[in-house]
């Protein structure tokens, strides 16, 4: 598994929405409906998950999980065990950047038999005023 690095996070918006389009090839999918004020785009790629809490302290051991969709707002992905945690750093390896994590916040779960479908939310910065 992997080590937080809290001055990796990736949390400017602008450049997670870049990595979400490298990730998928930039296509959202097709026939979709989205209440995200972002695209949504299918996609199942690896992922590591530590639980953490809101300082990013280590709750509960890492696991494994599949994403499912991807957009600039957040990720959905496939997990085996029930979740408790709210927060969440997790990482992909990606061929260009190499490991990168992000903070999540988890939105809901659901349960569908044999696994769990989980959303979660970008933790990014707060936008700075334009002007």
């Amino acid at each position: 598994m992997f080590e937080i690095v809290p001055s990796q996070l990736q949390r400017d918006r602008e450049t997670i929405a870049k990595l979400v389009s490298e990730m998928t090839g930039g296509a959202e999918s097709p026939g979709k409906a989205d209440r995200r004020s972002t695209g949504q785009r299918t996609v199942a790629q690896a992922l590591e998950l530590i639980p953490v809490d809101e300082q990013l302290r280590p709750t509960a051991s890492a696991f494994r999980a599949i994403t499912r969709d991807l957009s600039a707002s957040g990720v959905s992905f496939l997990h085996v065990h029930p979740l408790s945690a709210r927060h969440f750093v997790a990482q992909v390896v990606l061929p260009k950047h190499g490991a990168v994590q992000f903070h999540v916040e988890r939105v809901h779960t659901q349960f569908l038999d044999p696994l769990y479908v989980t959303a979660a939310k970008f933790v990014t910065e707060p936008e700075k005023p334009k002007g």
